[in-house]
């Protein structure tokens, strides 16, 4: 795709340096082809080359990442292979993490509540004893 967009460009140039307004072509060197394009023909064009290269570079991102990775976790001494029994690992951490954090918040809870019940029980009390004297 880069050479037929470079092709167009290097066409119209050299027809536009070629005629001069009002001028004729030069006898000795023959006129190079000019393919005539719409601006949306144009679009079009550019639309496809900037895709590709972002095809590209995606590509070649992935493959860095992979890379890295895999030097990352080489580094760790996690071989390649073991990807799935750390992908169990991570999950198994995740899990206990979550009901970790789930005893802290009824923990927090239940000690509110008993805290929230002894203070009523003991304003109840306060209020039964001198209701009865």
């Amino acid at each position: 795709m880069r050479s037929v967009a470079a092709h167009l460009i290097f066409v119209q140039e050299g027809h536009s340096r070629n005629r001069q307004a009002g001028s004729r072509p030069q006898q000795d060197r023959p006129e190079p082809a000019v393919l005539e394009m719409s601006p949306l023909e144009v679009e079009a064009v550019v639309r496809q080359v900037l895709a590709a290269e972002r095809e590209e570079t995606e590509k070649h991102i992935d493959q860095v990442t992979m890379k890295t990775m895999v030097a990352i976790l080489t580094s760790f001494g996690i071989d390649d292979d073991e990807r799935l029994e750390i992908k169990a690992d991570f999950q198994h951490l995740r899990r206990s993490r979550q009901a970790y954090e789930l005893v802290q918040k009824t923990g927090l809870k239940a000690a509110i509540t008993v805290v929230i019940t002894a203070t009523l029980g003991a304003m109840w009390l306060g209020v039964t004893s001198m209701l009865h004297k």
